[in-house]
């Protein structure tokens, strides 16, 4: 097996697995999935850079699993930092794209979490959204890799 071939995963442990180093900072929500298939290795990086960037910017962090149209499950990661406007959505796709006037905290980094999380979801067919979080800070939508039926 290679870091980009499919494997089975129970998503709720996988995500625990993931958290392990930022765990103290996250309410995890656990669902009942049970086991899914996906690319674990992509999406363990693009988890964790998404997690990390909420981490950086919120004190309270949550991460719940919703269903997309498709039952597809969403892995939903909310903080309560300073948010992004809508208007910048597709801005911080782009690598090296900086908000830090909207944001109160200096930060080190080069910005390539998000976009890195973007391209892996992309090429593994699965995707990211933003949204406002209820916390008051961002939302992303984590909408996991799901390999083609053989």
């Amino acid at each position: 097996r290679t870091g980009t071939d499919p494997g089975s995963i129970d998503l709720t442990e996988f995500i625990r697995d993931v958290i392990a180093p930022l765990a103290h900072h996250i309410d995890l929500r656990p669902d009942d999935s049970g086991a899914i298939t996906t690319y674990p290795e992509p999406l363990a990086i693009a988890l964790f850079a998404l997690i990390e960037n909420a981490v950086l910017y919120g004190e309270c962090v949550t991460i719940h699993i919703e269903r997309d149209e498709a039952q597809r499950p969403v892995i939903v990661i909310e903080d309560d930092g300073p948010g992004i406007p809508p208007e910048h959505y597709e801005a911080i796709l782009d690598p090296f794209f900086r908000l830090d006037e909207a944001r109160s905290r200096d930060t080190s980094g080069f910005g390539l979490g998000i976009p890195t999380a973007h391209r892996l979801m992309t090429r593994f067919d699965g995707g990211l959204a933003f949204g406002a979080s209820s916390l008051g800070g961002l939302a992303v939508r984590l909408t996991i890799p799901t390999p083609p039926k053989p």
